[in-house]
């Protein structure tokens, strides 16, 4: 049997996808499946727990946290990689993972937030978890007042027509007002 690359070999592997392929339902981002599934659950300045759409007077040496699930409940695993972006003003935005805080994770799972950074004992499965993301300084991450979206984008390894791509991914945020 022909395998990928025109290849001569005795290799098959089928992989049957129950997501929902007509993308999310109308009116949000998140796609109803848990294949990837994410979600932003808390937004914390100084301790204190922001809901969605409020705003915040901000201490710029005050604590800014996020916690968030990405995960993928296929029984093998196949989480690739999680972002988590900060969008606000006009087309502005910054990669949190980027920017120092400090990211851990519940229940042993590892945070990543991507593959590469599995260790190679608990591979090929990443099934991801609960993380917290902590800037010990919200001024490290907000310098001026405007509205903010938390934008958390999960992606999970695939294979389809013999090439590595990620087409399937899920995604939510998280928004607020930052008043400096």
């Amino acid at each position: 049997m022909k395998g990928c690359g025109g290849q001569q070999n005795n290799l098959v592997a089928v992989r049957l996808d129950n997501r929902i392929a007509s993308g999310p339902p109308p009116g949000t981002v998140h796609v109803n499946t848990t294949e990837p599934d994410c979600g932003i659950t808390a937004v914390r300045f100084a301790g204190v727990k922001l809901d969605p759409c409020g705003s915040q007077k901000m201490d710029p040496n005050a604590s800014f946290e996020i916690d968030f699930f990405a995960t993928d409940s296929d029984p093998i695993g196949h989480l690739d990689h999680y972002e988590l972006t900060l969008l606000w003003g006009l087309g502005s935005s910054r990669d949190l993972l980027s920017l120092g805080g400090t990211l851990t994770a519940d229940a042993g799972a590892n945070p990543g937030p991507d593959y590469a950074n599995v260790p190679a004992a608990a591979r090929p499965a990443w099934k991801g978890g609960t993380m917290h993301l902590k800037f010990n300084h919200a001024g490290d991450v907000f310098k001026e007042t405007c509205c903010y979206l938390v934008e958390l984008t999960v992606r999970k390894r695939n294979i389809v027509n013999c090439g590595f791509s990620l087409p399937y991914y899920n995604q939510m945020h998280y928004t607020f007002t930052v008043i400096l």
